[in-house]
């Protein structure tokens, strides 16, 4: 079948021109790339002649596996081992392996052993490695750590600038700044903190700052912005229709004059010339549209005596006519293309802003300056830095460096992805890359990518920087455009309908100024199926709505499952219009997978964490320290803690826990706590300046046994990701417990795969793809932005940049400057990419979507919320939502009741005099087994097993298998010596792989019941605690299984036969708690996983070997 594409297609894969290629959704972009990388391989001298950059480093392995892949089926179809596929497409992408292969055995590359010789980076390994080849001219000498998020570095860099004002040489300049700001620091900080954020905007007008002719130039490129502006509007009013309508506006004002309302007119009194797209006109263009247009910036429906056309006969009645004609003519066309130019400061507007603009920039270059010391002395740097030494090392174009000269003897052939997602930094490097390529001399650059999903405006992508490569190309080098319109993903239905949305969803014209993207359609390879490709789910704005519409969404998965569905997608537009749905599915017992859905700042083993970080670093953080002696790892009771310390609010936790009479008020029970709990702590106290704080909180977590108090095996991951982030944080920091809590709020639960239903955010769906894709919360609103402290922006013009800014808010300055026309910039720039996400969500259904949303109800019927993606699609099926409303039922409100029952996390008996030794009896003395009978090294692989066949049996499923990089972290997490990890790997590999190639350990894990089943007996004044591994309930019977994983040299039967005996008791006990609550019989077993061996039994009965029978 050809493709209605197909000469795009094949135009792309011609190496001896330069395209930059616009890629739909579910058009095959990185089939295409990989087919002209393979091109390329095929001719090139070197590998590394050919440069592929991507924007993460999954993509650029993705893209890596892919070439490799297709190298290694060439190779075996080259040997004889595979046949030619018989798919054409398929056929034409191993050909060109093959030829990659040929060439790869006559340049001897052996591309195939030495994978590292295919250069696929992305954007921050490609600078990297620029600066790593020149250190010098990059300003880099040394190795430096690169933050994804530098906010500490900017902050502490603002404060140090600030702190200058105390130095005579900063003092004036930095006074002259404060007082824009009404001399308030926190503003100044603010606000030097975050243009250092933002410096790769401003850093190239510091240089105009210092020229002889700067206010000059300034005012010629504000200028040249308004012209610029305006020329849309006098675009749109050509000379002819301009001078019908001076007539109109002369008779107009006249009869307004006769009211006394001439102001409204008045600067249009001389209107004899047409109106110019120049900035001295801008007044006139103003006044023209607020005669036009309405207050709500439409066209003029409605002429009255107001604006000058009163009702009656003759003269009044024929230009009230010809000016109505003429509105009709106008409405035509887009309002708001004359409407934008109300909101355009004046020139003076903007040159009353100069001197609060050269004041910033000044003190600009001091705050930059102290964050370049801040980034040698913590030897770390950002992205932006990394560019910019990148960029340095390259040179200019006019002038290259020796590295910019030899990359351009080796780069022959440039290809980047995703390319609407780069920056305008980004593009510099890439247009240096390319300095002095020419037409035909071979080298090559080609550029994928699709405006209409670039939804990372947060990030420093702007979409209209893939509309200037489209028209301006790549510095020197010129670029075809080539569209693809070809749809592999989805089936026909669903492609006609977002056809059919599209226009209304996108804009009519590209604007990149605003964020604008037109619309591209798209042609379906997939036939339509049977059902409806979108069914949309209308409901009526309630309380009740989140929780009916999460069960309605749990009916559309279940039918989806039902219909063979393998891949269901839940996206929200936030994270939290997905939390009722997670609850229902819960409930439901339907697994899911949540993508960086979950806070971990809510999870209990974190805060306690947390606040044990902030006891170790600050002893008199008194909330901290009682928080500690809360904690599973202590427990004390209340009336313990109010013992400790209620009477001595003056004196540090830190001090009444080292204090022995303060430890006599304690009960037995208390005491006991307490003095395992100080131990450790004077221990810890031992490393403080030696130890780094990671080290020291889990040396405290893990002598007290946190990891066998951890709830279950995702909480050891939960810890691990803790520890992982306290690595990152520099103990020196001015405000550490701070710096705590700003990456914990970053902290995510990592998801558990394998699952068909994925919960994840619209913006995380990008690049996915689902058999099915469900849209809740459509009709809700997203949090608004915070507002900036200051406005502003650099806007292109054609002779380079020119800063917009706004006024300071809160300040008292009178200039407003360009505040109102850069806070609608901003509104239309949200405006479209919320639009461009909505797109996303929708192409990454390959069958059907379900569309959901509530409708709010008054007398005008029933209307969409303002801004909300349900607004957005009313256009198109508004009847379709509005035909079946749902209208949820609502409940009577929840009387909540507070339990008496003691907190099940704390490790801890009743309020009763009873030794520590009652709590949990049966935990103490399975340690002490545990420490007879086996080494830490065999417990630590024993828990590690045991977490991950816990976890199998609690998804329901064992496709989830470890890594080994996963369990050596899990491994070290318990404390495993290197010189014991890779052993320690092995035997849990091993016995994670016996347990699923025996037959009894699959039936097992397949059962489902009760992982990690905690019970606690009375036992006259004792309490215990026991925790059964697996219980099930199988052909009448009940369960109840522990996994034992056991190393030894002794005889094989004779060792398992001792355990088994060793380990009889213990189970025993676990029956007589379940006779107490358990009608049915009990059925006892052991499972060996390193042996694949199973002993079982009834209570009271002797251990025999057990094999399933099915």
């Amino acid at each position: 079948m050809k493709l209605i594409d197909q000469k795009a297609r094949e135009q792309a894969l011609d190496i001896r021109q330069s395209f930059i290629v616009q890629a739909p959704a579910g058009s095959g972009k990185t089939e295409l790339l990989s087919n002209r990388l393979l091109s390329l391989l095929s001719v090139v001298e070197s590998p590394e002649e050919v440069l592929a950059i991507t924007f993460t480093r999954k993509a650029a392995a993705e893209m890596r596996l892919r070439v490799l892949q297709r190298l290694t089926q060439a190779d075996a179809i080259a040997r004889g081992d595979m046949a030619m596929p018989e798919d054409p497409h398929q056929r034409d992408s191993m050909e060109r392996a093959l030829k990659v292969l040929q060439r790869d055995k006559v340049q001897q590359w052996q591309l195939l052993a030495q994978p590292g010789r295919l250069r696929i980076q992305t954007f921050d390994s490609l600078c990297s490695y620029l600066v790593r080849q020149i250190p010098y001219l990059s300003g880099m000498g040394g190795a430096l750590a690169i933050q994804e998020d530098a906010s500490a570095l900017y902050r502490e860099a603002a404060q140090r600038t600030l702190a200058s004002l105390e130095e005579e040489h900063f003092a004036e300049r930095l006074a002259a700044f404060l007082l824009h700001l009404d001399n308030d620091g926190y503003k100044a900080h603010k606000l030097l903190s975050e243009m250092l954020a933002r410096r790769d905007q401003w850093l190239p007008m510091i240089g105009l700052l210092h020229q002889a002719d700067a206010d000059a130039e300034w005012h010629s490129r504000w200028q040249q912005f308004l012209s610029e502006q305006l020329r849309p509007v006098a675009k749109l009013f050509d000379r002819d229709l301009q001078q019908q309508l001076m007539p109109l506006a002369e008779y107009a004002l006249q009869e307004l004059g006769k009211m006394d309302k001439a102001e409204l007119l008045v600067p249009l009194q001389h209107w004899q010339q047409p109106l110019r797209a120049d900035a001295r006109d801008l007044a006139l263009w103003q006044t023209l549209a607020n005669w036009l247009l309405t207050t709500a910036g439409s066209w003029r429906k409605r002429l009255d005596k107001n604006c000058g056309f009163p009702t009656g006969d003759g003269e009044a009645k024929r230009q009230k006519q010809q000016m109505s004609e003429l509105l009709e003519q106008l409405a035509e066309y887009d309002a708001s293309i004359l409407a934008d130019c109300l909101l355009l400061p004046s020139l003076t507007q903007l040159e009353s802003q100069r001197e609060f603009v050269f004041h910033l920039i000044d003190v600009l270059q001091l705050a930059y300056a102290q964050l370049q010391l801040l980034f040698r002395e913590k030897a770390q740097v950002d992205f932006i830095e990394m560019a910019a030494a990148a960029s340095q090392a390259l040179g200019e174009p006019e002038a290259p460096t020796d590295l910019a000269l030899a990359l351009d003897y080796r780069v022959q052939h440039l290809l980047v992805d995703e390319c609407q997602d780069t920056s305008r930094q980004q593009i510099q490097l890439l247009e240096k890359l390319t300095a002095g390529w020419q037409h035909d001399d071979g080298r090559t650059a080609f550029l994928v990518g699709d405006p209409m999903q670039s939804i990372y405006r947060f990030r420093k992508a702007e979409v209209g920087e893939f509309l200037r490569l489209q028209s301006d190309g790549l510095g020197e080098v010129a670029l075809d455009t080539l569209t693809l319109q070809s749809n592999f993903r989805s089936q026909a239905a669903l492609v006609q309908w977002v056809n059919a949305l599209g226009p209304d969803l996108l804009a009519n014209r590209d604007d990149g100024l605003r964020g604008a993207v037109r619309f591209a359609s798209a042609e379906a390879i997939k036939p339509a199926l049977a059902d409806a490709a979108v069914q949309c789910h209308g409901f009526v704005n309630s309380k009740e709505y989140p929780k009916h519409e999460a069960q309605t969404v749990v009916r559309l998965i279940q039918q989806a499952l039902t219909d063979g569905d393998q891949s269901i997608a839940v996206l929200g537009r936030s994270r939290q219009h997905l939390f009722a749905i997670a609850s229902a599915l819960r409930s439901h017992g339907l697994p899911f997978e949540a993508v960086e859905m979950e806070a971990l700042r809510e999870h209990p083993l974190i805060e306690d964490l947390r606040q044990l970080s902030r006891a170790l670093i600050h002893p008199s953080d008194r909330l901290a320290w009682l928080c500690v002696l809360r904690a599973p790892w202590c427990g004390l009771t209340l009336t313990d803690l109010h013992a400790l310390c209620a009477d001595v609010p003056q004196r540090t936790l830190r001090s009444l826990i080292n204090d022995d009479v303060r430890l006599h008020t304690l009960s037995q029970d208390g005491q006991q706590r307490l003095l395992r709990l100080r131990a450790v702590l004077q221990q810890a106290e031992t490393f403080r300046g030696r130890l780094r704080l990671r080290a020291r909180v889990q040396h405290c977590w893990m002598q007290w046994q946190g990891p066998e108090l951890a709830a279950d095996a995702e909480s050891l991951i939960v810890a691990e990701q803790f520890f992982a982030m306290l690595d990152q944080i520099d103990e020196q920091h001015d405000d550490v417990l701070a710096e705590i809590d700003r990456q914990l709020d970053k902290l995510y639960a990592q998801p558990v795969g394998g699952a068909a239903i994925k919960l994840m955010t619209m913006h995380k769906s990008k690049g996915l793809e689902f058999d099915c894709v469900i849209l809740p919360r459509l009709g809700a609103k997203t949090r608004a932005d915070d507002t900036p402290l200051l406005r502003w922006e650099m806007v292109p013009i054609a002779q380079g940049h020119c800063l917009l800014v706004g006024a300071i808010q809160g300040a008292r300055d009178e200039h407003a400057g360009a505040t109102d026309w850069l806070k609608k910039l901003e509104q239309q720039r949200a405006l479209h990419e919320s639009r461009r996400l909505l797109y996303v969500a929708l192409t990454r259904a390959k069958k059907r979507v379900h569309l959901l949303g509530a409708f709010s109800h008054s007398k005008n019927g029933f209307t969409a919320a303002s801004g909300s993606l349900l607004q957005a699609l009313m256009p198109h099926c508004f009847q379709e939502f509005t035909g079946a409303l749902q209208i949820p039922e609502e409940q009577p409100e929840a009387i909540t009741v507070i339990s008496d029952r003691p907190m099940q996390r704390l490790a801890r008996i009743e309020q009763r005099s009873v030794a520590i030794s009652a709590i949990d009896s049966e935990a103490l003395q399975l340690q002490q087994e545990d420490e007879t009978l086996g080494s830490e090294l065999s417990r630590a692989i024993g828990i590690v097993t045991h977490g991950w066949l816990e976890q199998w049996s609690r998804v329901g499923s064992t496709d989830n298998k470890p890594e080994p990089a996963l369990l050596r972290k899990q491994l070290r997490w318990q404390q495993i010596s290197e010189t014991d990890l890779a052993m320690a790997v092995e035997r849990v590999q091993t016995a994670l792989h016996h347990a699923l190639q025996d037959e009894t350990g699959r039936w097992l894990l397949r059962q489902q019941g009760r992982q990690e089943w905690a019970l606690t007996s009375e036992e006259g004044e004792l309490l215990s605690r026991h925790v059964i591994d697996r219980s099930f309930v199988a052909d009448g019977e009940r369960w109840i299984v522990d996994y034992k994983t056991l190393h030894s040299d002794e005889d094989l039967e004779a060792m398992l036969n001792k355990r088994v005996r060793e380990y009889q008791l213990q189970l025993e006990r676990y029956a007589s708690v379940l006779r107490r609550h358990e009608t049915l019989p009990l059925r006892l077993a052991l499972y060996f996983p390193l042996q694949q061996r199973c002993y079982a039994w009834r209570p009271g009965q002797t251990p025999e070997r057990w094999q399933v029978n099915r």
